[in-house]
């Protein structure tokens, strides 16, 4: 069997404008809470900065952002909900399902650029309320993050397979989802 063409770019970048979104959802989500528990302690004095925050964050947005990319793609759909919706999935070379540690791996390099702005943002004094100054330091970060955004939207248009970074340091692919049966 020949292997199929990678799916158009553009089926891919829908696909990542709904994960967006269901990230977005379950940061708002969250963010409410925070509102609730700033009103009930007194404002952001409760919220910690810098390292603090940024800890915060982290398990409160990155790791529910890396378990739903992950645990997505590695299920029986072997997608998120926007690749399904793009009729998109990802898989092994051979067409197997990822196994856990390929799945951790590709979304953890996924969300990267995302974490590297999230070091830079948590460093700028003040952050996120009262900023005083912007450090050279979380420039040079959040100019290495565009860098990466661009630099792996552009390997999608490049590659001829289609692939990501992501996708070939943690050996996958995405292709199209075979038709309903």
């Amino acid at each position: 069997m020949l292997p199929q063409p990678p799916p158009p770019p553009l089926r891919r970048v829908l696909a990542f404008g709904i994960d967006v979104l269901v990230i977005a959802a379950w940061a708002g989500l969250v963010g409410l809470l925070v509102t609730g528990a700033m009103r009930l302690t007194g404002g952001m004095g409760a919220v910690p900065g810098g390292a603090g925050g940024h800890a915060i964050g982290f398990v409160a947005l990155t790791l529910p952002a890396l378990a739903y990319l992950a645990l997505t793609e590695r299920s029986g759909w072997r997608a998120t909900l926007g690749k399904r919706v793009a009729g998109l999935q990802v898989e092994r070379p051979g067409g197997e399902r990822l196994p856990l540690a390929a799945a951790l791996l590709r979304s953890a390099l996924r969300l990267l650029p995302w974490e590297l702005s999230h070091v830079a943002l948590w460093r700028i004094p003040g952050w996120p309320m009262e900023v005083t100054e912007v450090p050279p330091f979380a420039v040079a970060l959040l100019v290495g993050t565009w860098i990466c955004v661009a630099a792996w939207l552009w390997s999608v248009v490049r590659d001829p397979g289609g692939r990501t970074p992501w996708d070939r340091l943690a050996g996958t692919r995405v292709v199209r989802s075979p038709p309903p049966s």
